[in-house]
């Protein structure tokens, strides 16, 4: 007869424990998404609270306390986001109305427009009707699907948010998180007997850095890819540079889908110009996220978030059919949760032995 000592080693056990919990996860994730946001805040804050509680004052002999660095840390991300905002917002809302006005002639002309004309013009050979309508029809169906899949995430979305009465209270726990994160870790491991508790502390802290690095390197490759994406597009000459720029921003936060939904908008637009701007554009969008997939990715992750690429494809795929675009943001991390777990606790007992 099996021993319930036996059947809590067993696979069919955690495999329980896990669907359980992550059931569980998403039964209170109205709950979650406004901690999710204040962690990611503090991830991105701490960096500079660090930065503040070394500065000393009077030939070194008053520090900062931790309470007045982390207020600071505030200020400067405040004063960032304003600036940011001041700089960038008049013009890049001046480019999305633009843009959202010319928007259905856009739309219109994707269906009509005359191949034969651009290819001719560019000294391509003319190709026979029947492929001009199946090209045509190609462009429109694409653009049919990826609006409906962006109209569906964004429902979806906008659902969650309007029930998060939270959300005001995510500045005030960011800042209790930087305060008081080794107490609140320290009052986690105490809930455990004395014998695993060290365990428990070295899960905690993989978990603090893994997500720690992931929110910084996220912030990184949001930022490069911005200004990229944003000088790109302002070379190709296919107009809107600030607004492809800012969707890029947004896009790297996504992996996989977040790519191809930016691309997909840059080249519709370039593709009302000339199918040669088209073409631009998309060699130009696959270029730099090959390099992005490939170079900066791994050199400014490492092995933050190290799970097969199936696996990540799943996890957003996953996220965005119970929650949308912001289940597709915080897919990623929670992914890098459950491997740190994973790896960490599934084989425990055969390490043991």
């Amino acid at each position: 007869m099996i021993t319930f000592s036996q059947f809590r080693k067993s696979v069919v056990f955690k495999l329980f424990v896990a669907v359980a919990g992550s059931y569980f996860l998403y039964v209170i994730s109205g709950f979650l998404f406004p901690l999710f946001l204040a962690l990611a805040l503090s991830f991105l804050l701490a960096p500079i609270v660090r930065f503040f509680e070394k500065l000393t004052m009077g030939q070194g002999t008053i520090h900062i306390s931790r309470g007045v660095a982390i207020f600071l840390s505030f200020v400067v991300f405040a004063l960032f986001i304003a600036i940011l905002v001041a700089v960038i917002a008049p013009p890049l809302l001046d480019q999305v109305n633009e843009l959202i006005s010319h928007f259905p002639e856009y739309a219109q002309r994707a269906h009509v427009q005359d191949w034969q004309s651009i290819l001719r013009d560019g000294n391509y050979p003319t190709l026979p009707s029947n492929l001009n309508n199946i090209a045509d029809s190609l462009v429109g169906w694409t653009m049919g699907i990826i609006g409906n899949m962006l109209r569906r995430l964004i429902s979806s979305s906008m659902d969650i948010v309007a029930n998060i009465v939270g959300l005001i209270v995510v500045p005030f726990l960011s800042f209790y998180f930087l305060k008081d994160w080794r107490e609140l870790c320290q009052m986690f491991v105490n809930l455990f007997t004395p014998e695993v508790r060290p365990k428990v502390e070295d899960i905690l802290k993989n978990l603090g850095e893994t997500l720690g690095n992931y929110v910084i390197g996220l912030g990184k490759l949001c930022l490069i890819s911005g200004i990229v994406v944003m000088f790109g597009t302002f070379c190709i000459g296919i107009g809107y540079p600030l607004v492809f720029g800012f969707v890029a921003v947004l896009s790297e936060t996504i992996p996989i889908f977040g790519p191809v939904f930016g691309a997909a908008a840059a080249i519709f637009t370039a593709y009302d110009l000339s199918i040669t701007h088209a073409i631009y554009t998309a060699l130009f969008y696959g270029v730099y996220y090959l390099l992005d997939a490939n170079v900066l990715m791994p050199k400014i992750m490492g092995k933050t978030i190290d799970l097969p690429a199936v696996v990540l494809l799943i996890s957003l795929m996953i996220g965005g059919k119970l929650f949308g675009i912001l289940g597709m943001l915080f897919a990623v991390p929670v992914a890098g949760v459950y491997r740190v777990l994973y790896k960490e606790l599934w084989h425990e007992e055969e390490k043991k032995c």
